[in-house]
């Protein structure tokens, strides 16, 4: 990549892509009524291994279970919503630029008055703009992959939730316990899926806001100086 690339979300699309995406899930997210865990616990200090498994002791508990999902349901939504935008945009663009290329084709000869320079410099400007949005559309695709990555982490989080009392309450058999280990390792897994989407999207974006629109999803992978 070149050094342009690593500009790409304090461009002006990304910088209105983060604030569309701050309006709309504000409004999709008004029924909790602030409730959030990404800051139910303290993280400074503390190793990997630890934040992953209080996390998923936090998941296994169903209220908070349902409330997750409900925020991690919502940033897909509106990430979706934000990709179809620069889809469109992006085709509307392309559009414009095809139409201005067939007029210079057509008219040039006819009005010598006709700049042809500027022609090439409108459309090397539309053609960057569209791969702009072009790769908007694939940066918030793997946002989503993110999001439902977190989905499959919470559902074997809930299918634990039953071991985890148990093992609380030291009631737990040596079979339980191995199927809570298993379950533990699988949502582990995903973990380390998640770090290598994160290491792309950090790459591919050039800075780390895309982590504050998954701070419920990532809170046990990203420095803790990104809960606000």
């Amino acid at each position: 990549m070149d050094q342009q690339d690593f500009a790409l979300a304090s461009k002006p699309w990304g910088q209105a892509l983060s604030t569309a995406a701050q309006e709309a899930s504000h409004g999709l997210l008004k029924p909790l009524n602030g409730c959030d865990y990404h800051l139910y616990f303290r993280r400074a200090g503390e190793d990997a291994e630890k934040l992953a498994e209080a996390l998923f002791k936090l998941q296994a508990n169903p209220d908070a279970n349902e409330i997750i999902q409900f925020i991690i349901r919502t940033n897909i939504e509106v990430l979706r919503g934000l990709q179809e935008v620069c889809h469109d945009h992006f085709n509307v663009v392309r559009k414009k630029a095809i139409d201005v290329i067939q007029v210079d084709v057509e008219y040039s000869g006819k009005y010598k008055k006709y700049n042809k320079a500027q022609v090439r410099k409108f459309v090397e400007e539309v053609c960057g703009a569209s791969d702009e949005q072009q790769r908007w559309v694939n940066i918030l695709g793997l946002e989503i992959n993110v999001s439902e990555i977190a989905l499959k982490r919470l559902s074997i989080a809930k299918e634990a939730a039953g071991l985890v009392h148990k093992k609380r309450a030291e009631t737990i058999s040596d079979e339980e316990a191995q199927a809570l280990e298993d379950l533990y390792i699988e949502f582990q897994s995903w973990r380390a899926v998640l770090l290598r989407w994160v290491l792309q999207l950090n790459k591919l974006t050039g800075n780390g806001d895309f982590l504050r629109r998954h701070r419920n999803e990532l809170w046990d992978i990203v420095d803790s100086e990104l809960e606000g």
